[in-house]
């Protein structure tokens, strides 16, 4: 009868385990696929001011200040990849208590690209 216990105990352990072996593995999944998603975001806030700078050069009239262009590649870069960041360690910090923690990379991806189209609107309002 002990015995029978102890099995069922060790069981269910490893599948405890299992489950956060599995949590950690999405966390560092999301985080690389963060990683791409802040890269891409990265490109794409680079690409609007190409668009946006080329479009005021054309214009003899229009006064264009850096500010669009280096305000929007800071928010792209800095925050974006500082979400991602943190986005990893708080999940493996969440994960080491036992709870999930997967969600945290979640949200870094979603801020991502939260971040990018903050950068977007920022540049567009910044540049007339």
């Amino acid at each position: 009868m002990a015995e029978a216990v102890r099995m069922s105990k060790s069981t269910s352990g490893n599948r405890e385990r299992s489950g956060s072996t599995s949590d950690l593995v999405t966390i560092w999944v999301t985080f690389f696929v963060s990683l791409l998603a802040a890269v891409v975001g990265a490109g794409v806030v680079f690409d609007n001011n190409l668009t946006v700078y080329a479009a005021c050069g054309e214009k003899s009239s229009a006064l264009c200040s850096g500010v669009g262009w280096y305000g929007s590649m800071a928010i792209s870069l800095a925050i974006g990849f500082g979400v991602v960041v943190a986005g990893l360690v708080l999940g493996i910090l969440r994960h080491r208590t036992g709870r999930r923690g997967a969600w945290f990379s979640l949200g870094a991806f979603v801020g991502v690209i939260l971040v990018t189209l903050l950068a977007i609107v920022f540049l567009r309002v910044t540049v007339p």
